[in-house]
């Protein structure tokens, strides 16, 4: 008679057996389209030396910077004035407004970009893209407070929409010295859809995990940047955040290129954007609101 034990063992062995016959290497041949240029670029309100930066797209696994994209004609006009940018010295890739150039609200924007050749393209190829530089939209104060139950730091913002008028909004967020925008995942963006003409009352802009990502202190000085951003710029920040917040492997869709405003197949995003700043000082620590 087998003793149950035996049978366990044959159990393992068959099972063994059985996995290590079903295990071949498996050879993903990956397609990838052809190298596109790919724009990031921006006009701002601001008075220095704008970027506009040209590279390559990659593969999906290429796990490096894509190089510089260098000779390019780059113009800019704003309806008014043309002017070419300067290509960097020591960066290939980047072209630059002068130093004393800013964005004039209320302006067409238009980017133009020839002598590239990029995948199958010829360098007789032109690259377009406009934006338009919307008025700025000043909103009142920026406060923070702080939510117990989440262990939350909470940067809320108070300021009036005009009415009748489509805007759409993009903030960025700066701790004293230190940027806490540093991605889009970390930014934050709201169109007037629920709120046209109407006083927004603290609205929740940020959200900081005080025990995984920053605790604040007293005296730590905040400063919230409100861009006012025309739509592609907008529905491209949306792509942007879709793309590179956390996702589930098993119910997430497949990767996606974020939709740009550049012309002829190319990727990236031009923008023209109005900005201004808000600050507060934090008076409090987490015991203070107890």
């Amino acid at each position: 008679m087998i003793s149950k034990a035996y049978k366990y063992l044959l159990l393992l062995l068959a099972g063994s057996f059985l996995f290590t016959a079903c295990e071949e290497e498996i050879s993903l041949d990956l397609k990838s389209d052809n190298p596109r240029l790919v724009v990031d670029g921006f006009i701002t309100t601001d008075t220095m030396a704008h970027r506009v930066r040209l590279t390559t797209s990659g593969g999906y696994f290429d796990n490096k910077p894509m190089a510089g994209v260098s000779g390019a004609v780059v113009s800019l006009s704003d309806g008014v004035e043309t002017i070419i940018l300067a290509e960097s010295d020591t960066s290939p890739g980047d072209y630059f407004t002068p130093d004393d150039y800013y964005g004039k609200q209320n302006h067409l924007y238009k980017l133009a970009i020839t002598n590239v050749a990029v995948g199958n393209k010829g360098r007789d190829e032109v690259y377009t893209a406009e934006s338009f530089l919307n008025p700025i939209v000043k909103m009142d104060s920026i406060t923070v407070d702080y939510l117990k139950i989440w262990k939350m730091w909470r940067v809320l913002m108070y300021g009036r929409d005009p009415k009748n008028e489509k805007n759409h909004y993009w903030f960025r967020l700066k701790i004293n010295d230190w940027w806490y925008s540093t991605e889009y995942r970390f930014t934050s963006y709201a169109d007037d859809t629920y709120f046209d003409g109407n006083y927004a009352e603290g609205v929740w802009l940020f959200g900081l995990n005080a025990e995984e990502e920053v605790d604040l202190k007293p005296g730590d000085r905040l400063m919230m940047e409100c861009w006012m951003v025309d739509e592609p710029f907008y529905n491209f920040i949306n792509g942007a955040y879709q793309e590179t917040e956390y996702k589930s492997p098993i119910f997430s869709g497949p990767p996606a290129n974020v939709p740009g405003n550049i012309s002829n197949g190319a990727l990236g995003i031009f923008a023209a954007c109005s900005i201004h700043r808000l600050y507060t000082d934090n008076t409090k620590s987490r015991e203070d609101f107890d």
